[in-house]
């Protein structure tokens, strides 16, 4: 079975009041914090371990941006900075797409 990818959330992370979840996540990109609320717990578990389908489907009440912090912890304005139509537009330079070369 293929697991989702999927971030995992830091230990600050809580069970609310109304049994759903708040989870934080350190965006890869920037390191800020962000967080998710009103979360399932067992569907969030299931989708973590593969068992439901994909995130739009488990959580169709989350927004796009929150579905995409779940994923990968990207909060929605680093993923606008990194695939803006600007940032796109570099890696359609010739030179953008030459090997990494460290030397």
């Amino acid at each position: 079975m293929k697991l989702p990818f999927a971030a995992l959330p830091l230990e600050t992370s809580t069970i609310d009041a109304d049994g759903t979840l708040t989870l934080r996540y350190e965006c890869p990109l920037c390191h800020r914090e962000s967080s998710v609320s009103g979360v399932d717990r067992d569907r969030w578990q299931a989708w973590r371990h593969g068992i439901t389908g994909p995130v739009t489907e488990v959580f169709p009440h989350l927004t796009d941006g929150e579905r995409e912090i779940l994923k990968t912890g990207v909060h929605p304005a680093c993923w606008d900075l990194a695939f803006s139509e600007e940032a796109l537009a570099e890696f359609q330079d010739d030179d953008a797409l030459q090997p990494y070369n460290p030397e």
